[in-house]
Parts: structure tokens; sequence; C-alpha cells
């Protein structure tokens, strides 16, 4: 049978499982009747029927399973009609709707049919019409993807002189190619630059060369508006923070026409010759200069009066903010004259903070190879490094407690103040988890609960259980990959991630990590400039996120002994004795007040329809509402939902918890009729599966977790996450079946006894777990 030949028109017709074929090493297998014989399962075959499965067949298995089973399988072999040869001037004739080539590897590929189905639309698939797509279709598209339908669409191969390659096509005349390489050498002037603005003619300046993007902005993955954003400037420091270094390697060659004339051309001078509005865009955000800094000059400026520092590359004239850093001045002092990139890393810190605290007027430049970076001193407060590698088995952690435990060994004694911290006394912190312990079940019984499912809506978006990871800062200082780390094991588990503003990521960073169909929202503070504020929420848009919870409860945030403790070792003993001496050092700041300085405290209601409409169509709910009244009040204004939190009880101390406040909520909405109006989450204190259900049974649609999950990714990565998720779940499947509800739906208020919750004094048990984790707060005093 193997003297049988087929041609890819026929093959691609038996992808049913009444007939299955699929190619081989160039042979044709009819695998009709080994489908359900396969031991993957038949669905792992269907997905290459009437394709090539070459590359996946060579890669899961051994050479000896073809001749086992082959000889039987085999009928034939793949026709050689593909073996034609064209010029590129041949090819470039079929450039049109009618007829559409591409080449790609070399390779000849008639498209005309198959370009309405390509999932990013024709209009790409004709951009390279007539024309070599290999570098871009490589960038842009998985090896495997040309195993899948291209054989069938295979005409013939690219004689090896005529092939040109990426954007230098159209009509593939070699006068291009050879313009375009003298063009590389040109040198232009930021002036010149700017002309380029426009949709038929966009430049951009990366790394001081030009780059002629105008047809590449279309293909753009993060959208044409995303380039157009820097048409005729500089996208120098948004480039580097966003892409990888081997992205321009990619493509940016045959997109290079020239380079800057002086390397101190900036997107500020490129502004000065353009219209108000434009000059206006051009200028906002970081305002970097392509001048590059050697370390001999950086170290030059190494003092309080003159204090320059590299960190992810560029170059900061940080004397204007000494004074006002909310950590103190000295720790920018440590590191004046040389690389903070380390240090700043392991604050926390996210790449773009300077962006959005409105600081890129401070770039003064780009760091060159010459700058290394210094290694941060972290020790905990007794001057001990606080961190070990004795974890027990992941498979050993039992409750979200046993997590918390190894997380306190683990993390550095900074990452666990700031993490584990509350205001004040605490006492709202220990409340927080205390409360559910006031409600109690009423179980009913002879219930059908042998299939129990936890699947469920959040704000209309499908989650696996009612349970969504929210948003905490500084991720990073639980894990080296930060809250990317979180985007991972929310996919895994099906549950939806809240993104922070003050993450350890950039927000691109996050988003980008996300799975298609994966659900993230995105936790906003609101900056003192509405313009910073309005351009995350622009981010927040343009990276695929479906609602934006708002901060209310931080005007400020609140007093944490425990992390403001750490102020004393984050500055340099060497750089702080002198401030210390003159009564300089500011003692009453820690991580928190550190990296919030920028909320706007005068946010109020009147700034809600603002806010609707900078957010539209994404979903706008508000973070940290503790009474009914403000519920009603969000009814009123037109949310779509709130939270009822007390910020982890980092804020107010003596603040109620988020399961009493949601009661007080779910009544007040109820009196009016208002119930199916407002979405209603919740978060703080949850620890069990239990927690979960109680705050359902009020009424709450989903609730948050935070610090768990911290734990969990600082403790085991991503697989602690994914255990956090894991126990609530088995916690939740347990407790449903002995409560007597099989779905979410059946959980119900007459469920759980609530006449104690808000009394305050009702003596429960003692949570021996929660002891054993909390570590109370300490004077300094050593008497």
């Amino acid at each position: 049978m193997e003297s049988q030949e087929y041609h890819w028109e026929e093959i691609a017709r038996h992808n049913s499982k009444e007939s299955c074929w699929i190619v081989i090493a160039n042979k044709v297998y009819d695998v009709t009747s080994f489908l359900k014989s396969h031991p993957g399962g038949g669905k792992v075959i269907m997905h290459y029927a009437g394709a090539d499965a070459t590359s996946e067949f060579t890669t899961l298995h051994r050479p000896t399973v073809l001749k086992s089973l082959g000889p039987t399988l085999c009928i034939g072999t793949v026709a050689s009609s593909g073996n034609a040869t064209y010029s590129m001037d041949e090819v470039a004739e079929h450039n049109t709707d009618e007829s559409t080539w591409i080449v790609i590897n070399g390779h000849v590929y008639d498209v005309t049919k198959f370009k309405r189905m390509h999932p990013g639309g024709a209009k790409v698939v004709m951009h390279y019409a007539g024309a070599d797509a290999s570098v871009e279709f490589k960038m842009l598209h998985r090896a495997d993807v040309l195993h899948k339908w291209a054989p069938r669409l295979r005409i013939g191969s690219v004689r090896p002189s005529a092939i040109p390659t990426g954007l230098l096509h159209r009509h593939a005349v070699s006068a291009v190619a050879t313009a375009a390489q003298g063009a590389s050498q040109a040198t232009y002037s930021m002036h010149e630059v700017a002309q380029h603005n426009t949709d038929t003619s966009t430049w951009v300046v990366i790394n001081g060369d030009v780059y002629d993007v105008t047809q590449f902005k279309e293909m753009h993955p993060g959208g044409a508006k995303v380039v157009m954003h820097y048409a005729g400037a500089d996208a120098s420091d948004e480039f580097n923070m966003l892409h990888r270094p081997d992205v321009l390697d990619k493509w940016g060659k045959r997109l290079r026409i020239g380079s800057l004339q002086r390397p101190v051309s900036t997107r500020a001078a490129a502004a000065s010759s353009l219209s108000p509005s434009l000059g206006r865009r051009l200028t906002s955000g970081s305002s970097s200069s392509e001048r590059w800094i050697s370390a001999a000059e950086l170290s030059q400026h190494a003092t309080k009066s003159d204090c320059w520092s590299a960190i992810n590359g560029r170059v900061y004239n940080l004397t204007p903010f000494v004074d006002e850093h909310p950590g103190g001045g000295a720790v920018l002092v440590k590191y004046a004259g040389r690389d903070a990139t380390a240090a700043f890393t392991a604050a926390g810190h996210p790449k773009d903070i300077a962006d959005q605290l409105g600081l890129g007027h401070l770039v003064i430049g780009r760091a060159d190879t010459s700058i290394v970076a210094t290694a941060p001193e972290e020790r905990h407060r007794d001057g001990a490094p606080k961190q070990t590698t004795a974890k027990p088995p992941i498979d050993t952690m039992l409750s979200l407690f046993d997590i918390e435990a190894v997380a306190r060994k683990t993390l550095t004694g900074q990452a666990w103040d700031y993490y584990s911290s509350g205001s004040d006394d605490e006492v709202t912190l220990r409340e927080n988890h205390a409360a559910f312990q006031r409600i109690w079940f009423r179980p009913r019984t002879l219930v059908n609960v042998k299939h129990i499912d936890l699947s469920t809506t959040i704000l209309g978006h499908a989650s696996s259980m009612p349970v969504y990871i929210t948003a905490c800062a500084l991720g990073r200082l639980a894990h080296p990959e930060g809250e990317v780390v979180l985007t991972r094991a929310a996919h895994a588990q099906n549950v939806i991630q809240m993104c922070p503003t003050l993450a350890s990521c950039t927000l691109e960073e996050m988003t980008g990590a996300a799975q298609p169909g994966q659900t993230q929202f995105f936790q906003l503070y609101v900056n003192h400039d509405r313009t910073v504020t309005e351009q995350l929420i622009a981010r927040a848009k343009r990276g695929g996120v479906k609602a934006v919870c708002v901060t209310v409860d931080a005007p400020l945030l609140g007093r944490r002994e425990k992390d403001m403790r750490n102020k004393f070792t984050l500055a340099g003993t060497d750089v702080q004795k002198v401030d210390d001496e003159q009564g300089k050092v500011d003692r009453s700041q820690g991580t928190a007040r550190t990296i919030s300085a920028f909320i706007d405290p005068s946010l109020n209601w009147d700034d809600i329809p603002w806010l609707k409409q900078q957010c539209h169509p994404m979903k706008l709910l508000l973070k940290g509402v503790q009474t009914g009244e403000d519920a009603l009040l969000a009814v009123e204004h037109g949310l779509d939902g709130v939270i009822c939190s007390n910020h982890g009880g980092r804020q107010m101390d003596f603040a109620r918890s988020g399961i009493e406040v949601l009661a007080e909520v779910m009544h007040a909405l109820r009196s009016r009729g208002w119930e199916r109006r407002l979405e209603v989450l919740i978060d703080g204190g949850v620890r069990r599966g239990s927690d979960v259900i109680k705050a359902l049974a009020l009424g709450a649609t989903g609730v948050g977790i935070g610090r768990p999950a911290l734990y969990g990714m600082a403790s085991y990565g991503q697989d602690g996450v994914e255990k956090v998720l894991q126990i609530l779940r088995d916690e939740m499947t347990m407790n449903m079946r002995l409560i007597g509800a099989p779905t979410i739906r059946h959980i119900k208020q007459d469920m759980i006894i609530t006449k104690n919750l808000d009394s305050h004094i009702t003596a429960v048990p003692k949570d021996e777990l929660n002891d054993y984790v909390y570590e109370p707060l300490r004077t300094t005093s050593k008497l």
C-alpha cells in the first residue's frame, strides 16, 4: 500500500472519527480503527486528523513504535507535487486577494483560501502577500503550527538565491533591500523623527536607533494603538520595561532605518517641535535621556547633596527626592553613586514605580555596561538573616496554617513583617479571623450530596469556586518572579486573580502571563496626579482586565508597627549614623509608607463619574466598603459591586471584620430590594473552606484570599499557591456535604446562626492554630 500516493487535498478530507488519516514522516496512516485503543486517547490523535503529526510524534514516541504499529496502518505516502521551485519575482506576483502566496522558511504556501480562517484575520496574512514572512512567523507562532496546517498549503520552495527576509519584501526587488541597507547607516535628528507621527509614516526611537514601523504596527501583538502612542518619539524606556532584549534581534534589524544624530536627543526635545497636545503626550511619564553614563561618572555623584543612582538601566538624579523619600533619605544615599537595582528589586518594587509616582523627570540617562549592581544587605531586626531552606514536603501541608508557619520561617524578616503586620494593636487583624468563629452552622440532613459542584460566576465571569486571589503588594518579597506566579496558579486552578497597583511586576507582566480566557481584575489606588491614574486604567484595558476595584479605605496607610521597625535596618548604618546624630532620621515609616506616598486622600463620591468614564467598559467596584450606608451609595452611583474589607486589618484598628460588615451590607441592600443591583465580595481573615461557606450564606458571591496566597508562594512557589487553593477546595467540598448543599446556589442564610456575630463578647474555644502562627507585637524595650 505504501506505493499509493495521496495529495494533501485528499488527506485533509479525512479528518473525522469515521475516517481519520494522519501523516508521519511523509507517510500516510489510516488510524480510524486505532482511535479507541490509543493509550493517550483518541482525542489526541483527532487533534492531527487530516494533518501532519510528525513533530509531535517524534517528540513523544520512540522510533520502535512505528515499527510495531506502522505497517498495519500505513496506506501510502504524500504525493510530491510540492517540489516545484519559484523565484521571488514569481512569488511576488501573487499578492492579491484572488491569489495569495507567502514564503515561510524557504517554502512557498498558497494561502488564498486559508487567510479567511486565520485567527488574526485576513488582513495580517495579506500584509505578507507575495513576500517572505519567516521572521515574523517564528516570532508569533509555535514551531508545531506549520505541521498542523501548512503541508496541505505548500506548493513548492523558493530558489535559494532568491530568498529575502522579513519586511523588506513587496515584489521582492533587490533595489529595496539595497536601499534599506544604505538607509540603516543614516542619522536623523529628533526633529526629523518627530515629523513621522502619522498612520502613513510611523517612526519610533529605541535605544538610540530609528525604526520605521509603519507596516509593522498592524501586526504588533499589543495592537497598532500602542505603537502609535510613541509615533515620532522615543519609546526606549517603555520598550525595555515591557520586552525581552532579544525581541529587537528578531525583527528590529529589518525595521531599523538609521540612528539618532545626537546621543542626547530626548522625547522632550522632540515634543518641543510638535503641537502642544502631542508634546504633552510625548513628555508624559518618563522623560528619559539618551546619554549613556559610565560607572566612573556615576561614582562622582555619591553624596546627599549630589545623589545619583542606577536602577534597571536608568540613571536617576535623586538629589531633589532625598528629603521627600517616604522611607527616609538615608537608604537613597546608601546607594548613591552606584547601581541600586538589586536592592530596589529585593525591596519588591515594581519596575515602573517611578512612572507610577510621576518621577520620570528624575531620569538623566542610561547606565552603560560598566555599571555593576550592588547586592542588597538583607537582615532581620536582630541583625541575623531570617531564612531557611529546610521545609517539610508540601504533601504534609494539611491546612493554611501549616503553610503560614512555613512561610514565617522562610521569608526574610522584612518580608514577614510587611506581609503579616496589622495596624496599631492588631486587634482588627485578629478579629478578621475570629469573627468567622462566632458564626455557627445549621446543617440540613437527608440531602443528596453525592456530587458537589463548587463552580460559580463572579461579576459574570466563570470560576471553578467562589474564591479569588485578591490584591497584595510587593510579591517579589515572597518569590523572585513576583505576582506572575499567582497569575499562573490562578489559571491552573481556574480562579480569578486581582492584580495590585503596587505589584512587584508591571501590570503588563501580569496580564501578559495570563492565558487565553483567563479572568483578571485590577486593584487601583488613585494617584494625586489623575493623569497617571488614567494611564494605569488604559493599560488595564489593553491587558484585557475585566474589572477595576478602587481601594477606598486608604487615604493614608495605617501604622503597622512590625513593618515600621524595619526602618532601622533598611537604612545603612554607616550613612544613617550622621543623620541620626543630627536628628534627621524619620523613624515613623516602613515598607508600606515607602511605597504608598502617591495615594490621593482627596478621593470622594464626586470622583465616581470620572472613574466610571475612564473604566468603561470594564466593571467598577469599591474595595474597602465598611458600612451599609456606603453600599447603598454605591448602588445610587451606578457601581457594579463592592468589596467588604478593612484592608486585611492594616488600616484602622478596631474597624469591624469584613464578614460582620457583609451582614450589615446585605441587610441594607435587602431592605431596599437592591440585593440584585450590586455584587458583594469580601476579603480578610479567611483561613478555612467553612469561612467561605459562611460568607456565601450571608450573600457574598466571591471571597478573596491575600496573605494565604503569598505564604503559599513564599513557601513552595506556584505549587504552594495551588496547594492553598486546593486545601480550600477540599474543605469546601467536605463542608458542603455536611451542611447539605450540593451546589453554591443551595447555600442559604438559614444554614447559619449569626446572632453572636456583632456582639464581640461571646467566648469561643481557643484557636490554637491561629495563636501558634500569630507573632505578637513587641516593644523595642528589652527591660
